[in-house]
This record gives C-alpha cells, sequence and structure tokens, in this order.
C-alpha cells in the first residue's frame, strides 16, 4: 500500500482517508479515485491528541485474509504474500494475508506540508506491478527520491533496473535530488 501526506487547505481537519483495495478489481488507476470520494473510507482525527492520531494512523496497517484466487484476481504476486496465520476452522491453508487498502491520503496540518511538501511513500519495488501509474507517473513531479535499500541483501540486479529505468535520468530535471539508503529495518 502507498501513503501521500499533504496539506489540504480546503478541509475542515486533519483526516485519513483509505481507498479499499477492492478497487484494484476495477479497470480504472488510481487518478481515477482522487476525486471520486464515494470510493473512500474517512477517518478525521485530531493532530494535537497523539492517542487518536495513532489510533486513526493504525487503520493504515489493516489487513485481510482472503484465498489466493482472489489476492492474483486483485492483482497481488502470491510469492510476495504471507500465508495466512490463522489456525482458525474458518481459514484455508491456501489463505493468504493481503493489506485492507490500495492507497492512503493523510492530510495534517503541518508548517512544511502547508508550504507545498507532499511525501509518497510506495511499498517498494512490487508496487511498481501492482501500481505503476502510481509510481511512474509522480517520479517526474518529485524534488527529491529516497530510494531505500536492503543493507543486509546490498544492490540486487532489481534494485539497479529500476536506479537505471526510473530514477537516474530524473538527475536532469532541475532541482532535484536523489539519494540512495542502505536500511536494515526490512
Amino acid at each position: 500500500m502507498s501513503h501521500r501526506a499533504f496539506f489540504d487547505d480546503h478541509a475542515q481537519g486533519n483526516y485519513l482517508r483509505l481507498l479499499p483495495i477492492d478497487t484494484r478489481t476495477e479497470e480504472h488507476n488510481l487518478q481515477y479515485y482522487l476525486n471520486r470520494p464515494e470510493y473512500w473510507h474517512d477517518v478525521e482525527f485530531d493532530s494535537t491528541q497523539p492517542e487518536q492520531m495513532a489510533a486513526a494512523l493504525k487503520k493504515v496497517t489493516e489487513t485481510r485474509v482472503v484465498s489466493c484466487q482472489e489476492a492474483s484476481a486483485l492483482g497481488f504476486d502470491l510469492n510476495y504474500l504471507d500465508a495466512s496465520l490463522s489456525s482458525s476452522a474458518s481459514h484455508e491453508p491456501t489463505d493468504v494475508i493481503i493489506p485492507a487498502w490500495r492507497h492512503a491520503l493523510i492530510n495534517v496540518d503541518h508548517p512544511l506540508l502547508r508550504q507545498g511538501l507532499t511525501i509518497l511513500d510506495t511499498p517498494g519495488l512490487n508496487a511498481l506491478g501492482c501500481e505503476p501509474d502510481l509510481t511512474l507517473k509522480l517520479l517526474p513531479e518529485c524534488q527529491g527520491v529516497i530510494f531505500m535499500l536492503n543493507a543486509d541483501a546490498g544492490v540486487t540486479s532489481t534494485d539497479l533496473q529500476v536506479w537505471k529505468e526510473y530514477i537516474s535520468n530524473l538527475r536532469y530535471l532541475p532541482n532535484v535530488g536523489l539519494f540512495a539508503v542502505l536500511n536494515k529495518i526490512d
């Protein structure tokens, strides 16, 4: 799932807007849904109340257990999915865990976001296969890209291919910064 944090000066307050994963079965890309509020699940929160804000943002991590067939129909590569950890009789051994949401918009009144900073977080290289319009369409509009690499694996051939095909050319655009960062969190 991808996340976009920004400031919406037309909103009455802070909100988390979640696009259900089921919208992947339709023939529309993410751009189609951005101005169609009927598809989104909204959660308002008060950023001055840390517990309330944490509870609202925790919804981003919600998952669903579905059959492998349903996960494939939603466009997931089964090699990247975890098998259901539930020992409940209601789940088959072939069930997998998928995100409940396709995309999250997070509106927060913050001085940097008020000045126009937008933060886009994609779930990794597999996002190119699942949501190519999100990553590839927005890359040329970025003023900075932080390319996270797994420190344990080093630079893989896939990492290098994505860097060469989609990211390195951005260095020719004015005022764009590119950074490769090693990460051991994953």
